[in-house]
């Protein structure tokens, strides 16, 4: 059994939210999730193999999965004692129960993208909604890491309000020209804001969710997969239960040659909160 302390799983491709820098790029208009029977099958045989202190489900907008509740269940089962954590725009916590399906050591956050706005007081009024409907007794404590604005604790479950002023984009250019940026890997993967962050993807364990999401990115735009500037980072396909797993957590928050994927300056450096960087989708 191969213990690694974080893992995410990306279980909705689809967001609601449009936003520059994204790095598992649900700016592209991805659309689609996985259902909770499938994840099923990928947990029953992952379960086997790897003990993650920390799972979180996450998109794309995981509130937005209509198996959420069947997913935490069913991570819940394959790994009794980890913490459970989920990640929201917030959105949709008026209309998603997640406080009451969320069981065991947990965490719900909430990410703000918006700054002085409506939206933003929405977003707040409905964790402040779902908090109080839960029953819960949470209390404040004290914040952990830099993006984290608060956090309140209750016995099981604590919920977060984080903040993030700026997103660095996994690669240069802009949709049907988005290119790799080519940096120094050692230099980019000091520039990650996720170097810890593992991903299950279709049933493959990947570094990173910007290498996982890739290809299915490039797919949305005509040619792209052919382009031969992307082949060496395509050709990463990730760690299928059976492959090499000792090699695969020994890599884990270590450069890579694909960590020269992304920027090894700030030119692709988004500021989270000017005009345009995030945008409502009308469809998701």
């Amino acid at each position: 059994m191969i213990e690694i302390a974080y893992l995410d799983i990306m279980i909705q491709y689809a967001c609601n939210l449009s936003c520059q820098g994204c790095i598992t790029m649900t700016d592209h208009n991805r659309k689609g999730w996985v259902n909770a029977a499938e994840g099923k099958t990928w947990l029953d045989s992952w379960s086997k193999s790897i003990r993650p202190n920390t799972v979180c489900l996450f998109g794309g907008e995981p509130l937005l999965n209509r198996d959420l509740r069947k997913w935490i269940t069913i991570v819940r089962d394959a790994w009794p004692d980890a913490v459970i954590k989920v990640i929201t725009n917030g959105f949709y916590l008026n209309k998603v129960p997640v406080l009451d399906w969320l069981s065991g050591p947990s965490e719900l956050q909430l990410s703000l993208h918006f700054r002085n706005d409506a939206r933003r007081d929405l977003i707040i009024s409905n964790l402040k909604d779902s908090m109080k409907n839960s029953k819960i007794h949470f209390v404040p404590t004290v914040s952990q890491g830099p993006h984290e604005k608060y956090r309140f604790t209750s016995d099981i479950i604590d919920v977060i309000i984080a903040e993030f002023g700026e997103f660095r984009k996994p690669y240069s250019g802009l949709g049907a020209s988005m290119k790799p940026a080519n940096g120094n890997p050692k230099i980019s993967h000091s520039k990650c804001g996720s170097p810890n962050n593992p991903i299950l993807y279709k049933n493959k364990l990947y570094k990173c969710g910007p290498i996982a999401n890739l290809a299915d990115t490039l797919s949305l735009h005509d040619q792209l997969l052919d382009d031969e500037s992307w082949k060496k980072y395509l050709e990463y396909d990730g760690y299928a239960v059976t492959d090499d797993l000792v090699e695969f957590a020994a890599g884990i928050n270590k450069p890579e040659c694909i960590c020269s994927m992304c920027p090894d300056d700030d030119r692709e450096l988004i500021d989270h909160y000017t005009l345009g960087a995030v945008v409502e989708k009308r469809h998701c």
